[in-house]
């Protein structure tokens, strides 16, 4: 960002909420609380956007040559394209918060009720494992681990 200006996109303010954005297969895609799907190739102009399922999304990756969305209910929905979604499957009674993907080729969700679940192709599940009934809001990978962070101060990490 050193030196960079931001500028304002124009084209999706009458949505009222967009939670996440990802990047992958030369396109930017965001999801909206409002259940709706768009994607863009300069970040700029913004197809117009798509209710995909009847949920709230509320995260978005691009990994393994797929975006992945992950929403409220335990919704997820997939695209290898970014524009033609897969029909919204619930993997949770939980709503999803967040999602990232590891240096083995995993998937990993988190969510409300300590909710964790896993896929190597984004597409087949694991059934939901729970870590303490607190809600997870973000995990990340790096440096071999994963860790999530979640409600009342609380961390999760692999070893």
């Amino acid at each position: 960002m050193k030196n960079k200006e931001l500028e304002r996109s124009e084209s999706l303010q009458t949505y009222k909420r967009w939670d996440a954005v990802a990047y992958g297969d030369n396109k930017f895609v965001a999801v909206s609380y409002d259940g709706y799907i768009t994607h863009s190739a300069d970040g700029i102009t913004w197809s117009e956007p798509v209710a995909v399922g009847a949920t709230a999304w509320y995260a978005v990756i691009y990994a393994n040559k797929r975006f992945v969305v992950i929403g409220n209910g335990g919704y997820i929905t997939t695209s290898a394209d970014g524009i033609t979604w897969s029909e919204p499957t619930s993997k949770s009674q939980d709503d999803l918060r967040s999602i990232s993907f590891t240096g083995d080729g995993v998937f990993v969700v988190v969510g409300n009720n300590g909710d964790v679940i896993t896929s190597t192709d984004g597409v087949d599940w694991s059934s939901p494992v729970r870590i303490n009934a607190h809600n997870w809001y973000n995990i990340t990978y790096g440096s071999g681990r994963i860790v999530a962070v979640g409600y009342n101060g609380d961390i999760i990490y692999t070893k």
